[in-house]
């Protein structure tokens, strides 16, 4: 008969995060060393085993910055949504940053190939990468943005 069953750590009553599915026999054989299986899937976030009970039970784990607020409801950490909107500030703006740095080595890339003589090693490579990225231009052109 298969179970799903989670790992936690025997010591502490910590959720691993890792569960499998399997016959008892497996699970016995597949159980991390310092580990203990018990059934269900459970969320290492807000669960744990009470070492003394052997019951699961809700747990709330340090919180992973001072801008993190607990939420009652899910029983999760949470980032407020300002903290939120400011990293996808942060995360556009450096997406952007590497756009254009990938235009200037793409400038850099054509003039050391307009400077350097024909049969210049480095000219060569240069050709080579200019050479792979054109058979991919096509593709990119041809995309459907959504």
């Amino acid at each position: 008969m298969k179970c799903t069953v989670s790992f936690f750590d025997a010591r502490t009553g910590l959720f691993t995060g890792r569960r499998m599915t399997g016959s008892v026999g497996i699970v016995n054989a597949s159980t991390p060393k310092g580990c203990r299986a018990i059934a269900g899937e459970h969320n290492p976030r807000n669960r744990r085993v009470n070492l003394d009970t052997g019951q699961v039970e809700p747990f709330k784990p340090d919180a992973p910055s001072d801008v993190h607020v607990w939420n009652e409801t899910t029983e999760l950490w949470e980032l407020p949504e300002d903290a939120v909107m400011s990293n996808l500030a942060a995360q556009m703006a450096q997406h952007h940053i590497s756009k254009i740095e990938g235009g200037s080595m793409r400038a850099m890339r054509e003039a050391l190939i307009a400077a350097l003589p024909s049969d210049h090693p480095a000219r060569k490579r240069l050709e080579r990468v200019e050479s792979d990225i054109e058979k991919h231009r096509p593709l990119v052109r041809g995309r459907v943005v959504a």
